[in-house]
């Protein structure tokens, strides 16, 4: 996925602080987890050297400024061109549990124990009602409710509730083994 064309859409749809775009880059994920300073930065940098979008300094909360970034209309096309065309969507591979799928180490379950392994479901469990309860805190927010925001966020829900009733079945499972 393109960063570069995230934050070229969302400048499109208006214009905003890097702090806002990190908070608008990922709903519901803690701020320690969200988007790095170290990237975002140097790409806004970037995207306004070339011209794709406008930094301004405005003044902001306690007197302190902060840049407000905006697409121009070169950026705005570039994000069109990109919305339009079908890079970025090619299906994920399938080695994808391999290198970046939560569940991983399921894949070594048989390295522990009875009480380990109800202990590692129980945990991947707890992370996904987390998670569950993020996205459906974060369906009222104004950003969530344009275009198909809204399925989007029901897609995901659907899957994790999915994944959630998975591990309760390979839990159960597990329990009647021992």
């Amino acid at each position: 996925m393109a960063l570069r064309h995230l934050v070229l859409g969302l400048l499109t749809d208006r214009p905003d602080h890097a702090y806002a775009l990190k908070a608008r880059l990922a709903p519901g994920v803690p701020r320690e987890q969200r988007v790095n300073d170290g990237v975002l930065y140097p790409l806004l940098a970037k995207l306004e050297a070339e011209g794709r979008v406008t930094g301004r300094d405005e003044p902001g909360r306690g007197g302190r400024s902060r840049r407000v970034y905006a697409a121009t209309e070169s950026g705005t096309q570039e994000f069109l061109h990109w919305l339009r065309s079908d890079a970025d969507e090619s299906v994920a591979p399938l080695h994808e549990l391999y290198t970046d799928h939560p569940l991983v180490k399921l894949l070594f379950a048989h390295h522990l124990g009875p009480a380990e392994l109800g202990a590692k479901l129980a945990g991947h469990a707890r992370h996904l009602h987390e998670r569950i309860a993020a996205l459906e805190a974060i369906s009222d927010m104004p950003d969530a409710r344009h275009g198909f925001g809204p399925a989007l966020l029901d897609l995901e829900v659907r899957q994790l509730r999915e994944r959630l009733s998975w591990l309760r079945d390979l839990a159960h499972t597990v329990a009647e083994r021992e």
